[in-house]
């Protein structure tokens, strides 16, 4: 499966952050503190922006599998591989622990549980479709 737009561009941003965040190891040390924060405002733009690209890459993997006749093993190896990548993103122990162990157990478990469109269409906000 080819990437959508909005991954492709959360990859690009993600990687072009990835690359100014190698600046701190050429900070002269006097005056890492007056960078601090900068990069750690970078490294955490860096995280959520790869959060936005991981989660419109997850749930245009699952329509995909609700809308498919058979799910091919390829597909639901593409799902874990973006999970995982997801994983690697964020803090150990989230959420995304549990979506990969349903995933790994069972895809019609998992696509009833995760990336499910709510009726609820305001709670988190207007521009959330399935992070409810």
């Amino acid at each position: 499966m080819s990437k959508p737009d909005a991954e492709l561009s959360a990859d690009r941003l993600g990687a072009a952050l990835e690359a100014a965040l190698q600046i701190k190891d050429h900070i002269a040390p006097a005056l890492a503190d007056d960078f601090k924060q900068n990069v750690e405002e970078l490294s955490a733009m860096r995280k959520r922006v790869l959060v936005y690209g991981y989660h419109c890459r997850e749930t245009n993997i699952a329509a995909t599998m609700r809308m498919a006749r058979e799910i091919a093993e390829r597909v639901k190896e593409e799902l874990l591989s973006v999970l995982r990548a997801d994983q690697a993103n964020q803090e150990p122990g989230g959420p995304i622990d549990g979506a990969i162990k349903f995933l790994e157990t069972g895809i019609d478990k998992f696509l009833k549980t995760y990336f499910v469109v709510s009726q609820d269409r305001v709670t988190k906000g207007y521009h959330s479709v399935t992070s409810r």
